[in-house]
């Protein structure tokens, strides 16, 4: 950082990937050091466990020894600009005192053209499927706290429109999603037709986006814009049905489960710079 003599340096802020229980002690030293040499950003992609999560009382106690770590840090060395990709956790960060400025995420899958994904996603699903079956679709991680009856109750939706229902997943899924996949496979049972097409490449992915009729994510509205899938999925053009049961029910109630805005790189580059330059006049 000295050597590059930077103007601002940027620090992509996820507990977990500074200490293994997302507990950054440490983390006080290096950003001294940085608040040294240059103006710091600081993008929080998630700030604590958050207590109304729902996660074993095990881990929304530890929320609270990181949410103390954090206002700890942050009181002693004020980034000079502070983003966040959630109103949840705008919020949060309001509550111990500091003012983050949305920046939400953008797709990791550029939308390519989208003649010829449909009959190419039926050839991948080979005669599991016809020119008729509703194909919803999953992508990467499936959480552990997807709910199943969400998803069931989107597919007898379908059903009672007199539909055929085929639930897709593509990319890789890792050993807690495979558990909730195999769960999921058993309550859809024989009328819902399951597959899994493995990992793709980035021309195959915008086809299998292309080629759906609805996303699924296993996260709710209210956190499912800190998923760089559900946006990939709306920059497709997608409309994506939240599955996750992930927040108390007083959460859900919140304003912000509403819709976010279309984003993409272009308006993300521009939010962040604005917020750079209107940092630096101050």
């Amino acid at each position: 950082i000295a050597e590059q003599k930077a103007e601002w340096v940027s620090i992509q802020f996820v507990p977990f990937t500074f200490q293994p229980k997302g507990v950054c002690w440490r983390l006080h030293r290096l950003v001294g050091e940085i608040k040294k040499l240059g103006r710091l950003h600081v993008m929080v992609h998630e700030p604590w466990v958050h207590w109304n999560f729902k996660l074993p009382l095990k881990q929304r106690v530890l929320g609270v020894v990181q949410r103390f770590v954090i206002k700890r840090l942050f009181a002693k060395y004020s980034p000079d600009a502070l983003s966040t990709a959630l109103p949840l956790y705008q919020q949060a960060l309001r509550g111990i005192g500091l003012n983050a400025q949305l920046l939400p995420l953008f797709g990791n899958i550029v939308a390519r053209q989208k003649a010829g994904s449909r009959r190419w996603l039926e050839d991948k699903c080979g005669n599991l499927v016809d020119g008729s079956t509703i194909l919803v679709g999953f992508f990467g991680f499936i959480s552990p706290l997807l709910s199943q009856a969400l998803v069931r109750e989107f597919v007898e939706q379908q059903q009672r429109l007199g539909k055929t229902v085929a639930i897709l997943h593509a990319g890789g899924m890792g050993d807690a999603g495979r558990g909730v996949w195999r769960k999921l496979e058993v309550i859809c049972g024989d009328q819902v037709r399951c597959l899994t097409l493995g990992r793709l490449s980035d021309d195959e992915a915008s086809s299998y986006f292309n080629g759906l009729d609805f996303g699924l994510t296993s996260y709710s509205a209210i956190v499912w814009g800190k998923s760089s899938v559900v946006a990939t999925m709306r920059e497709h053009g997608l409309k994506v049905i939240p599955c996750g049961d992930d927040v108390v029910a007083s959460e859900k109630r919140r304003p912000e489960i509403a819709l976010p805005k279309e984003w993409n790189v272009d308006l993300a580059a521009k939010a962040y710079l604005n917020q750079l330059t209107l940092s630096n006049n101050f």
